[in-house]
């Protein structure tokens, strides 16, 4: 502007068509204007000023339209806003934010977007690196623990006497829950011949017969709990035992597996455990779906999603365990049902043959007397020994019988 008002000076003294004067001079600053501001943006173009601008305004405008993105999806925030603030927060956080390019999801750290709202800094406020650390979040599922080790560190003695303490704590639950048991029953008796009581006494006395219920179940449950314990344990010191007393590592399968009186597992199918590892593998397949959405999620911060994606591959681990589970369970139920049919079909076949057993022997019984009567009759007329002609008395049994007609009946002897 300046430099068209300079070049505008010299043309009030020339003589010009009838324009007035200040016409010119504004002419001549507007002619100005436009070759300063060309000229600066040459300039700044030659400099590389103006690409930087440039990308420091694409740099805030991403910004800007990440913060309309997170406000959108806070529904709580937006909530507390008039229709047309949503409306306007809406049309920023959709249509302005469809058009930016993928990268910007991945790390949205790199625009300039802030993850952690910090609170203002106060004059007592600690430092930062003074600030207590903010614990990691912890797995979403339990990891598990190494056997072997676990055996190795187990103290035979400590884990005896704690067993005894348990011991004795089981037992006192178990009376504690008898007695209750006992205290309900009679309740329940009072209660069943009760006369004419108004609903305040009779929700009452329901409630008494209710919380005794509840506590006689958690008393039963933290015995059976205790209960569970103890087996584990003390399996686990007779694996430690036979782990320790075999050096070599010669000691077999049968000296480590559990002793039931209840069931035989080598003919046992395993239906209900089938179906328990089902509900598992149901579970965890939805769990691992939800982890992998909220791993592509990009509304929440970096280290959330990492923590995601470690419970994802965690949960991925445990699926295909449970699916190996599933597998070798089935294998199992298959054999021990094939094994089942074969002695169903060999049980039926020893009762078919035990049905026709008594006509059989009947009918050999018959041949076996007819076959002594005529070696009896043989030895009377030669005076042989008996041991001599029992031979041949066994080879006229035998031709008896194999002269026996297919249909079981039996000729007439003949003399």
């Amino acid at each position: 502007m300046a430099l068209g008002l300079a070049a505008s000076i010299p043309t009030l003294f020339m003589r010009r068509p009838a324009i007035p004067r200040w016409s010119r001079c504004l002419g001549m600053a507007n002619i100005g204007a436009c070759a300063g501001i060309v000229g600066a943006h040459g300039y700044f173009q030659y400099t590389g000023e103006r690409q930087k601008a440039y990308k420091r305004l694409e740099r805030r405008l991403k910004r800007r339209s990440l913060e309309f993105w997170a406000i959108f999806w806070d529904k709580t925030l937006m909530a507390q806003f008039n229709p047309i603030i949503q409306q306007y927060v809406r049309h920023n956080g959709i249509w302005y934010t469809h058009h930016l390019p993928d990268e910007i999801y991945e790390q949205p750290e790199d625009y300039g977007r802030r993850l952690i709202k910090r609170k203002k800094a106060e004059p007592n406020a600690m430092a930062p690196a003074d600030a207590e650390v903010q614990p990691e979040e912890p797995a979403y599922y339990t990891q598990p623990f190494d056997y072997a080790d676990d055996l190795r560190q187990i103290d035979a003695e400590a884990t005896l006497e704690k067993i005894e303490e348990l011991e004795a704590e089981k037992v006192a639950l178990l009376e504690e829950a008898e007695y209750l048991l006992f205290i309900n029953a009679r309740k329940e008796h009072e209660y069943c011949h009760l006369g004419e009581i108004d609903d305040d006494e009779r929700q009452t006395r329901l409630q008494e017969i209710h919380l005794v219920e509840i506590a006689y179940n958690r008393l039963r449950g933290a015995a059976h709990s205790i209960e569970v314990r103890l087996e584990k344990w003390r399996l686990s010191l007779q694996h430690k035992a036979i782990w320790e007393a075999a050096e070599s590592g010669d000691d077999k399968v049968v000296d480590w597996l559990p002793k039931s009186a209840r069931i035989d597992f080598y003919s046992h199918s395993p239906t209900l455990s089938i179906q328990e590892m089902e509900k598992f593998q149901t579970q965890i397949a939805a769990e691992v779906q939800r982890f992998e959405e909220l791993v592509t999620d990009h509304r929440y911060s970096k280290e959330r999603r990492d923590r995601w994606k470690k419970d994802l591959e965690d949960g991925r681990i445990l699926l295909r365990a449970a699916d190996y589970v599933v597998f070798e369970l089935e294998r199992i139920q298959r054999t021990v049902g094939g094994a089942a049919t074969s002695v169903q079909a060999a049980a039926a076949e020893q009762a078919q043959l035990e049905y026709r057993a008594p006509a059989d022997a009947k009918t050999d019984m018959v041949v076996e007397s007819a076959g002594q009567v005529k070696v009896a009759e043989g030895e009377a007329k030669l005076g042989a020994h008996p041991l001599d002609e029992k031979r041949p008395g066994k080879t006229q049994v035998d031709k008896e019988k194999s002269t026996k007609p297919p249909d079981g009946s039996l000729e007439s002897d003949q003399p």
